[in-house]
């Protein structure tokens, strides 16, 4: 096992934030799953040269660990990771007395700038539709997006008051790399009353109807491909997915469970029938989805965890629960029947005061 100077050097290497805590924590999870024999994971995690590639393999670390020392709470068990009886099999499988609950890893860290650039784009036009400026305006930004949102906007009405029409203006961040490129472009005839972003490849990604839910809805098609069975009264097939922060409630729950419908006349909403668990293939197959989301911004944090239930499957789901919270220990318990914009309770506004484990 790599030591803890060689960790440091690493996440400098990949440019990473951190501190001692965040390396202690790491190596202390690493140490606890190489005991498990489940060192596959430190080195793969060591050869890693691509952030995404690095944190993926860390959360993966970070997910077996958290099972280990929930399990050692319990009876006799086995973890396997990648278990070599099948060809491409599932990241880890467990094996509790006559239970064998199969876990597919999968880590959504490839769109947390997608759904930051969404909120960020969409912040930046509320700010500017006031400005009383006839021009139109487009935006291209960088690949980091560290960007202060009132600096933005005031550089923006700085260069469409004066600005030549379509040359590039760059605002650069301050002790950062991300910029924004900005053109303007002034309408015949004064058609628009107020400055307005309406053109430019990077505004597409707040016209893209659904994307934050589809591509979510995306990620569980690929994990659930692992699964070459059926979920039965002894086989759990789960999907362990960590989201950014990012993401927003109502794509979460949509993507898993339906697209949401105010019904005004009868004073009730529904869903319809085109989340992850009415996909034919996969009512039978799935058992259950864990989102997973940082509690903190440190590598080292701990998650929450919310149990999300395939209500369609075959089998006990009080039952599949009871055993995936014991071993799980997740945070919260979304059902079908519950929405953000409904219910008004958040997807990760946990209270875990009133959880218990082992439970009975």
């Amino acid at each position: 096992m790599k030591d803890k100077n060689f960790l440091n050097t690493l996440l400098t290497e990949l440019k990473l934030k951190f501190n001692n805590e965040d390396i202690d924590k790491i190596h202390q999870n690493i140490q606890t799953i190489i005991l498990e024999g489940l060192d596959q994971l430190p080195k793969r995690l060591y050869k890693q040269k691509k952030r995404n590639n690095f944190l993926s393999t860390l959360f993966e670390i970070y997910l077996a660990d958290n099972i280990i020392r929930n399990l050692k709470e319990r009876s006799k068990y086995s973890l396997e990771y990648e278990p070599k009886t099948y060809q491409e099999p599932p990241d880890l499988k467990i094996k509790i007395s006559d239970t064998i609950i199969y876990v597919q890893i999968k880590s959504a860290k490839s769109l947390e700038r997608d759904n930051r650039l969404i909120k960020l784009i969409k912040a930046i036009k509320i700010k500017t539709d006031s400005i009383k400026i006839n021009r139109r305006y487009s935006l291209s930004f960088s690949e980091s997006l560290d960007i202060n949102l009132k600096d933005i906007v005031n550089f923006i009405e700085e260069k469409a008051k004066s600005g030549t029409d379509n040359k590039k203006y760059t605002y650069h961040a301050p002790n950062s790399d991300s910029y924004i490129d900005i053109i303007f472009q002034t309408p015949e005839n004064n058609q628009l009353q107020n400055l307005s972003l309406d053109f430019g490849s990077d505004i597409d990604a707040i016209n893209e109807t659904n994307k934050s839910k589809n591509q979510l809805l995306n990620s569980l098609m690929n994990a659930a491909e692992a699964f070459k069975w059926e979920s039965s009264e002894n086989v759990i097939n789960l999907i362990a997915i960590e989201l950014p922060t990012t993401f927003d409630d109502i794509d979460i729950t949509e993507a898993m469970f339906g697209t949401e419908h105010d019904l005004p006349l009868l004073n009730k909403w529904t869903r319809a029938g085109d989340g992850f668990f009415h996909i034919t293939e996969i009512k039978k197959k799935i058992t259950a989805i864990i989102v997973l989301q940082r509690k903190e911004p440190e590598l080292g944090a701990d998650y929450w965890k919310v149990l999300c239930m395939n209500e369609q499957v075959v089998g006990n789901i009080q039952n599949f629960q009871e055993k995936i919270m014991n071993i799980f220990q997740c945070d919260k318990i979304w059902p079908y029947n519950k929405a953000p914009s409904y219910n008004g309770s958040g997807f990760f506004d946990l209270d875990t005061s009133k959880i218990k484990f082992p439970l009975k």
